[in-house]
């Protein structure tokens, strides 16, 4: 890595906020120190903001957490978990957890039943009983199955799923496995009638208004429930970089194999994690997210041994930045 990509990319994160509300806060790990720095007026390491997507990552570790413990496997099917629906379409109980965890169910990105209610909360009024209607009706996409499709809906059924062969609440679950063995002591989830204790900055849509972060119900909790700041995030990265320990290196270090060929975006996808290449040939490990006020982005170069963390509350395109500064690549 060099000190001037390091220093483009400080610059470019900076000129995102111009004429911005919000901000953002970054955190750059590497295998002697970890570096925070901030913009804007409510940003810093401990301040709290939606990760978004970026909580499949730890959705698909905690399959596999499972999995070592001899609670479920990724070949198990949904329908012989989810026993209580009828499957008009066999196929859609079918699909395995596995499936689910790389983007390969077949599965669409969202559920047709998603009403949009609120624009502003739009996964707040989507509960068990919808989404357990979708399922019994749905008709797998046949030509989808096997390919990497990007699916929310995927990751809130896998996430309900460890819930159901756990009997503890998806919250719950992240608390004892990995916030709490990791030391993430600032990070929550965003439950609907269950609000965290941590507070949470507003978020700021397209056109800089502020809006709040989105609530969830329990069944989609495991596609972008996590709120989180920068240097909890950062120690989650150092255990993901074999920097920190947390008694869950080797599980982390299964969710790094590539597993599946996403040819639209020349990109593989493991257990949660994209994995792309550095213009150098090196393997990158990286997940971004969205909200409606929120962009994020997580990613570390094992070769290089470099990471970052870039949360902001408002709309503006940390992702682009965070690749360009792992793999070198625009």
């Amino acid at each position: 890595m060099t000190q001037t990509r390091y220093s483009q990319f400080k610059e470019e994160i900076q000129n995102l906020f111009e004429d911005k509300k919000g901000g953002v806060s970054v955190a750059i790990v590497d295998n002697e120190k970890t570096e925070f720095f901030n913009y804007g007026p409510d940003s810093g390491k401990h301040s709290v903001y939606e990760i978004a997507s970026i909580t499949k990552v730890f959705t698909a570790l905690l399959l596999v957490i499972f999995e070592e413990q001899g609670v479920i496997s990724h070949d198990k099917r949904i329908g012989d978990i989810l026993t209580n629906i009828t499957y008009q379409y066999p196929n859609v109980g079918d699909v395995t957890l596995g499936e689910l965890a790389t983007h390969t169910s077949g599965l669409p990105r969202l559920p047709s039943n998603l009403g949009f209610t609120d624009i502003k909360n739009p996964y707040a009024d989507y509960r068990e009983k919808d989404l357990l209607e979708f399922l019994s009706g749905h008709q797998l996409d046949v030509d989808s199955k096997g390919k990497a499709h990007y699916s929310n809906l995927g990751y809130g059924i896998l996430g309900y799923i460890l819930e159901v062969v756990s009997n503890t609440s998806f919250p719950n679950l992240l608390h004892e496995n990995i916030f709490q063995p990791v030391g993430m002591h600032n990070t929550a989830v965003n439950l609907v009638n269950d609000p965290p204790s941590t507070s949470v900055l507003d978020g700021h849509d397209e056109k800089n208004l502020a809006v709040p972060a989105w609530q969830q119900q329990n069944i989609t909790l495991g596609a972008g429930g996590i709120l989180s700041s920068t240097y909890d995030m950062s120690l989650f990265l150092q255990a993901q970089m074999g920097l920190r320990e947390s008694g869950l290196r080797r599980t982390i270090e299964k969710t790094h194999k590539p597993l599946v060929v996403n040819d639209e975006h020349e990109v593989k996808h493991g257990f949660g994690w994209i994995v792309d290449q550095s213009a150098t040939g090196h393997e990158v490990l990286w997940h971004n997210g969205g909200t409606g006020g929120f962009k994020s982005f997580i990613g570390f170069n094992k070769e290089e041994s470099i990471g970052v963390i870039a949360l902001a509350n408002t709309k503006v395109d940390v992702d682009k930045r965070g690749r360009w500064f792992l793999t070198g690549k625009s």
